[in-house]
């Protein structure tokens, strides 16, 4: 069966040579999208005796909402660490009796709200 259906694929999606109809190409390229949609049945025909692969793609969808909430609120808490930080530094940037080096040492690292942040 296999291999009649590769065959078959392979006549039907000959190039098309502008010798037939219009309604011929139709109905052949519908022929050769039902073709490739058996394929896709064997696929899952095949995955059906993999039960570990099931089982772990059903994990897979189960997690991706727990992953992106947590990536979330570590964003919210590094964005308030960042605030934080910023504020906490802008006194420490502005006092006229701090070192200039160590001035611009702490604005090349915790300047901006990106670098705070990282």
């Amino acid at each position: 069966g296999l291999v009649i259906l590769g065959i078959v694929d392979v006549v039907v999606s000959s190039p098309f040579d502008g010798v037939k109809s219009p309604v011929e190409d139709t109905l052949s390229l519908k022929l050769m999208r039902s073709l490739k949609s058996m394929r896709a049945l064997r696929l899952v025909r095949t995955f059906r005796f993999v039960h570990g692969l099931r089982l772990l793609v059903t994990a897979c969808k189960c997690f991706i909402p727990s992953l992106f909430w947590s990536m979330v609120l570590l964003a919210v808490f590094m964005t308030m660490g960042a605030l934080t930080l910023g504020t906490t530094l802008q006194t420490f940037i502005t006092d006229d009796a701090v070192e200039l080096d160590a001035k611009l040492w702490v604005w090349s690292r915790y300047g901006t709200a990106f670098r705070a942040i990282y």
